[in-house]
């Protein structure tokens, strides 16, 4: 059943810690309620008294959050709270029908200052899911709803410190990113910016998935890795994951199709592979890709992060590269601003430690090379790396 906007509303409302936002309709029993609400001058939290759930919500000079429930025995009358009394109220709502029993399929938030909002981009799961793109905006001027998502509210308070809340939705067709909304502004203002994703009834929405990073192998290791850390059962599932696949590289690695493990060993050509892993759950099917690493060189987690060598022990010619690694001819380098967050250790039989620098916590990019026989640099691989 296709999702279908049956009714909208909007209000402002002035300065207080409390916004009861009259719909102006009453809502019929069993349909979802889509709400967005800004306060201005206030990165306090909102709450809802009403019984609605929170799907994001994000502060920047104004505090924008978006809002769902199934109506049941609803007032016309709803009430948000925060516990900052300064700052104006805008919001708008919409009732939809034909949503799934799992009703929000993906969503995303940003924020920044200009007169350009941009609502992020979120990979909706399931296909004809309706997508609502707003912005919560600072700032007496009109704002355009753009995209292709015909405004459904648009409304600002009166007299200064304005806050605006607009909004507009689009039914997007197949499962997939939906790409980032630009929005505009007649002048710059502080903004926040969402995209939220709602599944049609029917509709499965399986697995949610997590991409981890690049798992990071040496040649010759033995892999072995538990996918189901990468997913999570979608709400309302209790069966499980099962139905487990992998297609695509590395071709030496499998996955066992009940319980998710991935085996195998890393014996042929290096270099970076995806791996698209799928699996399913009572609501259907999910998937996501996982990025492998295979090198001679390979990123140890032991307290502090260490590149070695394939076999374990000193590098030699027949190796391919130069016994003369041993006087330091393989470098560190940390890309970008992660160059105080590594100290970078001599070269010992093969081992060349990377210590984390207390206070450098992030991960970064750590570059190895290698001196060649002519005399050139060879980059032996690009790892990510933690420092905590």
């Amino acid at each position: 059943m296709a999702i279908v906007i049956e009714s909208t509303g909007q209000q402002a409302a002035e300065a207080s810690g409390t916004f009861n936002f009259d719909l102006g309709f009453v809502p019929t029993d069993g349909r979802l309620l889509f709400a967005a609400i800004t306060k201005r001058n206030t990165d306090q939290p909102i709450a809802s008294s009403s019984g609605w759930t929170e799907i994001e919500q994000q502060g920047n000079n104004n505090l924008t959050s978006v809002w769902y429930k199934v109506a049941a025995g609803e007032s016309q009358i709803n009430t948000w709270t925060c516990v900052s009394a300064t700052g104006k109220w805008a919001g708008g709502v919409l009732e939809l029908s034909g949503q799934h029993t799992t009703p929000i399929d993906s969503s995303g938030i940003a924020f920044g200052t200009s007169d350009a909002p941009i609502s992020p981009d979120i990979t909706t799961l399931s296909a004809n899911t309706l997508v609502i793109s707003g912005v919560g905006y600072s700032n007496n001027v009109a704002v355009s709803i753009n995209g292709g998502y015909p405004q459904q509210w648009n409304v600002t308070t009166s007299g200064g410190s304005t806050v605006v809340s607009a909004g507009g939705a689009a039914i997007q067709s197949v499962a997939g990113a939906v790409g980032t909304v630009a929005h505009s502004a007649a002048s710059s203002g502080a903004w926040v910016a969402f995209n939220v994703a709602v599944a049609e009834d029917g509709t499965p929405t399986g697995p949610i998935f997590t991409p981890p990073a690049p798992r990071s192998y040496k040649v010759g290791a033995v892999v072995s890795e538990d996918a189901n850390d990468w997913f999570a059962e979608s709400a309302g599932s209790v069966g499980g994951l099962d139905t487990w696949a992998m297609t695509g590289d590395p071709a030496e690695i499998s996955i066992d199709s009940v319980s998710g493990l991935i085996t195998g060993t890393f014996t042929g050509t290096q270099g970076s592979f995806t791996a698209n892993v799928t699996c399913a759950d009572d609501n259907g099917p999910g998937a996501g890709d996982v990025d492998f690493d295979v090198s001679d060189y390979r990123v140890v987690f032991d307290g502090t992060s260490r590149l070695e060598d394939k076999d374990g022990g000193g590098y030699t010619t027949a190796s391919g590269i130069k016994a003369s690694v041993f006087a330091g001819n393989v470098s560190g380098v940390v890309t970008g601003a992660a160059d105080s967050h590594f100290d970078v250790g001599a070269v010992t039989n093969g081992l060349m430690t990377l210590s984390p620098i207390v206070g450098g916590a992030g991960d970064y990019t750590v570059v190895v090379t290698d001196d060649d026989e002519s005399g050139g640099v060879v980059p032996l691989g690009s790892y990510l790396m933690t420092s905590e």
